[in-house]
């Protein structure tokens, strides 16, 4: 009787070991069907796309960002600069822009012109002293690829001091116009008129400007 159940437990030991065999077969073979496939892609995908949508945009921005930067810089310095010629002077006054060839030796000039100095509507500050030739007040590559046009109103009142409403405005090489600047500066050594005035002076004019010291040429 030993001997009979010796052998029954024989025989279910190739049998367990067959069914695990087919098991381990079956997960061998079980994978990813095409749908998961597909869905995986998909969403993978939609990843991708998200990520450089927001990468293209803070791109995008920053370089926004430093364009305005350096239009702010360029239409603030040459705003600066005008109020810097201006604010002391004794005598303001609009000069046609043919004049600057035969300019006096007494006072200076304020205007826009192109890179050779010739006044313009729209271009550079330029400044000229007297017989001296024209200075490109901020130099050639501040600009950068953009110009300025010049446009001021003289005010006299008699209840208050000279002012002069000065207006800087930045445009960009398409002509469009990206900024502007305007304040009204009061005349602290200029002489007050006789009568209430108010005189606008515009590129390509030149605006004439002289030290409280100097006598104005005529």
């Amino acid at each position: 009787m030993s001997r009979t159940r010796h052998t029954a437990r024989r025989t279910r030991q190739p049998r367990q070991s067959l069914q695990s065999l087919q098991s381990l077969r079956r997960l061998g073979t079980k994978g990813f069907t095409l749908i998961e496939l597909i869905v995986a892609m998909t969403v993978s995908l939609i990843v991708i796309g998200i990520t450089t949508v927001l990468l293209l945009s803070g791109t995008s921005m920053t370089q926004h960002t430093t364009q305005r930067a350096l239009e702010e810089q360029i239409v603030d310095g040459a705003f600066s600069y005008a109020e810097k010629q201006l604010r002391f002077a004794g005598t303001i006054e609009e000069r046609p822009a043919g004049e600057l060839s035969t300019f006096p030796e007494v006072g200076s000039v304020l205007y826009v012109g192109d890179t050779n100095g010739t006044p313009q509507t729209r271009g550079m500050l330029f400044c000229k002293k007297g017989t001296a030739a024209p200075l490109n007040a901020l130099g050639d590559s501040f600009y950068t690829n953009y110009t300025v046009s010049l446009q001021a109103t003289l005010t006299n009142r008699l209840d208050k001091k000279p002012a002069i409403t000065l207006t800087v405005t930045l445009y960009n090489s398409a002509g469009n116009k990206v900024s502007e600047r305007e304040r009204s500066i009061s005349l602290i050594n200029a002489t007050i008129g006789t009568e209430d005035s108010t005189v606008p002076i515009a590129s390509p004019n030149l605006l004439y400007f002289a030290d409280a010291t100097e006598a104005p040429t005529p």
